[in-house]
């Protein structure tokens, strides 16, 4: 069977999310990999080429939400998920134009957007999917614990 469409939207928006993050780091890390010789994306386009790759896909993010949501794949609180892609792209302004600088602040950033995005992606899912996860979950750890030689899982 397919799964939900709102599954293979938090899939494309995770996915998104995460290439972004990875080659981002990836940007504040050119100068050590390219010591190394670790072939990257930014070292194989060059930086200027992958932030403009990263854009358009940080840009997209939001307008495939925005049309998902207009045809009711997913609840109105998903939108919260739109600003993720958006609040990376400012960090990522903010360092192409010198204001920030690579290091722990740059990182702590970065991070806390997918955190972000972590917590809004329930909501992308409508009643129907969040339920059927529910219980495939509860069933994992049902069969985790009978597996480890416990009657039954912790409430």
């Amino acid at each position: 069977s397919n799964p939900p469409a709102g599954t293979l939207l938090a899939f494309i928006v995770a996915s998104g999310l995460v290439f972004a993050r990875t080659a981002f780091f990836d940007i504040l890390d050119v100068q050590g990999d390219r010591i190394v010789g670790k072939e990257t994306i930014p070292i194989l386009l060059g930086t200027p080429r992958t932030f403009g790759l990263l854009k358009r896909i940080l840009v997209s993010i939001p307008i495939v939400l925005a049309t998902a949501g207009l045809f009711g794949f997913f609840k109105p609180a998903a939108y919260v998920l739109a600003l993720c892609p958006l609040l990376l792209l400012a960090v990522m302004y903010r360092y192409q134009r010198g204001n920030s600088l690579p290091g722990f602040r740059t990182e702590f950033h970065v991070e806390s957007i997918l955190v972000l995005s972590g917590l809004a992606k329930p909501g992308l899912m409508a009643e129907g999917a969040c339920r059927a996860g529910r219980v495939h979950c509860r069933a994992a750890i049902v069969r985790y614990y009978q597996h480890a030689g416990r009657k039954s899982a912790p409430h």
